[in-house]
């Protein structure tokens, strides 16, 4: 087994990875990164 994993794992990820490709290409999955952050001042008697 490559590095491990058997032969149903392997599958599995190998359709994961086509379904994300194809998912990416057709425009119906995309990528997208949030950032949350504290404001600076709060916590600190800022008015």
């Amino acid at each position: 087994d490559a590095l491990g994993f058997d032969a149903v794992f392997r599958r599995l990820w190998t359709f994961y990875l086509a379904y994300s490709e194809a998912g990416f290409r057709s425009g119906y999955l995309d990528v997208r990164q949030y950032q949350f952050t504290k404001d600076a001042a709060q916590g600190r008697g800022a008015s």
